[in-house]
């Protein structure tokens, strides 16, 4: 077997600090026994890479092996149960989305605002990473007539805890025909700092096979 193709993988995936073989054979070994030979090939020759859960995750005890989660957020779900449940999956070494509309909504009848919440998923978020748990990626979503949409992403863009968050702009067609200038301060946004990014979310939805 050759050496590994690129010795970061053993860095950042191998906590115990495995050699290369054994880590090919750990994430070789979850396939089918038909395939074991094939993935080891690949994997140690650098032509198949799995994500980073499986890489980290094969063969040990409690492993999650997603790399990603994406959820919704309930309207009965305050905002520091949903912050817990998202660092929670976080913690596993796992990305999540979760779209904030319904709880964005709640939070403003009650008094509070979208970017509270978000503010609570940023802490929760930040106080992981000074743990030294990898870091994974993280995007809230709100619609682009969320009345706190620009203001959300001028705070992700200002305030230096939030920064490990991603936030994504649900687009619709309807959207895009009606030149929205919330549009187009959301573009003049990114441009300046990456944040938000576009989701058009009719297309999604048009091409996903799997409604839920």
């Amino acid at each position: 077997m050759p050496p590994s193709p690129n010795p970061a993988i053993l860095q950042r995936f191998s906590p115990t600090r495995e050699g290369w073989p054994s880590l090919v054979n750990r994430v070789a070994s979850i396939g089918a026994p038909r395939d074991q030979a094939e993935y080891r090939e690949l994997i140690g020759g650098g032509l198949l890479v799995p994500g980073g859960q499986i890489l980290r995750g094969a063969r040990r005890p409690d492993a999650v092996l997603y790399n990603c989660f994406v959820t919704g957020a309930g309207t009965e779900e305050g905002a520091a149960a949903l912050a817990a449940r998202v660092t929670g999956w976080t913690r596993l070494g796992a990305g999540v989305g979760v779209n904030l509309d319904l709880v964005a909504a709640r939070e403003r009848d009650r008094g509070g605002s979208a970017c509270a919440v978000i503010g609570s998923i940023a802490r929760s978020q930040h106080r992981l990473w000074l743990e030294g748990t990898t870091r994974t990626a993280t995007m809230v979503t709100l619609s682009l007539n969320d009345p706190e949409i620009v203001a959300a992403a001028r705070i992700l863009a200002a305030e230096p805890h939030f920064r490990h968050l991603n936030l994504g702009a649900l687009v619709t067609d309807s959207d895009l025909r009606d030149a929205s200038p919330v549009l187009d301060e959301l573009a003049r946004t990114a441009w300046a700092t990456g944040n938000p990014g576009f989701l058009f979310i009719d297309r999604i939805q048009e091409d996903c096979r799997f409604p839920e």
